[in-house]
């Protein structure tokens, strides 16, 4: 398996790109590490980005799978 993703366009600061279902999985596999390796205080520094919104991010690439 190679990792082949690819930018679709740039579109009002949206970027779409095209990814296979494994790479999603991927995707999805290390987001949802991230909340077992990091504790609270560390989580946004490291990430960008907060437990809530990765949670809410993680939610929709998991519904994303199920529909595949």
């Amino acid at each position: 398996m190679g990792i082949t993703v690819e930018l679709d366009k740039i579109d009002n600061g949206r970027i779409i790109i095209n990814v296979s279902l494994e790479e999603l999985i991927i995707i999805n596999n290390a987001l949802n590490e991230t909340f077992d390796g990091l504790d609270d205080f560390d989580y946004h520094p490291r990430m960008g980005a907060t437990q809530a919104e990765v949670m809410n991010l993680l939610k929709e690439v998991k519904s994303i799978i199920e529909i595949i």
